[in-house]
């Protein structure tokens, strides 16, 4: 069992659900809601493996699920936004590693780390990896990768250059979840009024709106 946390936007989730989407025969992957309980939580999980008796009494669920496991070939329990669930999901979900032997990951934010400790189980889920913002050098490297191996327009939209990328550096503040949400939404909007690339005014326009509120260089030098 181990944690994987970060702040909001960094791509836990994205990585999450990809690493799933590789092998979803074996991985069940379910995100918590608000103040999540062991009902709510394990029903999801045995929806997700397509379980036929999803619901029931608390008390019966944990047993159905982790009788279940190795019966449905799951090896990997993915649990994310992990930081939602109530202390009693926590410790069931201890419960269930063991009777089961089955792995679980969560994910979750900054806080899980606390969380865990603060229910006595920093141990049981110590935390195996931490997401991050992107440096500089890896951040340029990743959006040269989306504009030309991904988004691949008809014309360059030139992304890693001069204000573009600066704009993106800045209201991005080098998150890639926060980066593909609004890359993605500039390339609709851009495609839909008939550019063939990733247009400067409507990109500004966007990332201002969905992250931090892009000052050019040299308005903030003068405003020095």
């Amino acid at each position: 069992m181990v944690g994987i946390n970060g702040p909001r936007d960094v791509g836990k989730s994205r990585a999450s659900i990809h690493y799933r989407e590789e092998d979803r025969k074996r991985i069940s992957y379910v995100r918590a809601w608000s103040a999540s309980s062991s009902k709510r939580l394990f029903s999801q999980i045995l929806k997700d493996i397509n379980h036929a008796a999803p619901t029931g009494k608390s008390k019966d669920l944990r047993p159905r699920l982790a009788g279940s496991l190795e019966l449905f070939g799951i090896e990997q329990l993915i649990i994310d936004n992990a930081e939602n669930l109530q202390k009693e999901a926590l410790l069931d979900l201890k419960q269930l590693f063991d009777e089961s032997k089955v792995p679980i990951v969560l994910v979750g934010g900054q806080e899980l780390d606390d969380i865990l400790h603060n229910v006595d189980l920093g141990t049981s889920f110590p935390t195996l990896y931490e997401f991050d913002c992107l440096e500089y050098d890896d951040f340029r490297k990743t959006l040269s990768t989306i504009e030309f191996d991904i988004l691949a327009l008809p014309e360059a939209s030139n992304l890693v250059d001069g204000t573009t990328f600066e704009l993106l550096v800045e209201c991005t503040g080098a998150r890639i979840g926060l980066l593909v949400k609004i890359l993605t939404k500039a390339v609709l909007h851009s495609l839909k009024n008939g550019f063939g690339k990733v247009e400067p005014s409507i990109l500004e326009k966007i990332a201002n709106r969905y992250g931090r509120k892009y000052v050019p260089l040299e308005n903030r030098n003068r405003n020095k």
